[in-house]
């Protein structure tokens, strides 16, 4: 219960503002998740008969279970998209370095333009 106490409190600092903008954040990174899980099964061809929403569900409690999460998170995809497993591999791929690389590409001209001074 203390926990809760402290969350609330730490909140109620925050602001109306700060905890919309949070909000936003949260909403936003779900939006780009399910696009870019688009993208990777569209990529490979694979059936959309079944919701993103729920393969990414899935997807996230599959990274609760240590150790085989990925190979769980391969087989989500592979049975509610209709890829095969290989093809699955790539649409996973797909989600997990796209981001990654727009990201990366946003920071290496940021940093070129010198807008962003790196100390390194």
């Amino acid at each position: 219960m203390q926990y809760w106490n402290d969350l609330l409190v730490w909140l109620g600092g925050l602001g109306t503002v700060a905890i919309i903008i949070l909000v936003a954040l949260i909403i936003g990174m779900i939006l780009l998740n399910l696009l870019f899980l688009k993208i990777g099964i569209k990529a490979v061809k694979g059936s959309f008969e079944k919701s993103i929403f729920g393969t990414w569900i899935l997807m996230i409690l599959c990274n609760m279970v240590p150790c085989i999460g990925c190979i769980l998170q391969w087989v989500v995809i592979n049975t509610r998209h209709k890829t095969g497993f290989g093809n699955a591999i790539i649409a996973w791929l797909i989600v997990i370095f796209l981001p990654g690389l727009i990201v990366g590409g946003i920071l290496v001209v940021l940093v070129l333009t010198g807008v962003l001074i790196s100390p390194f």
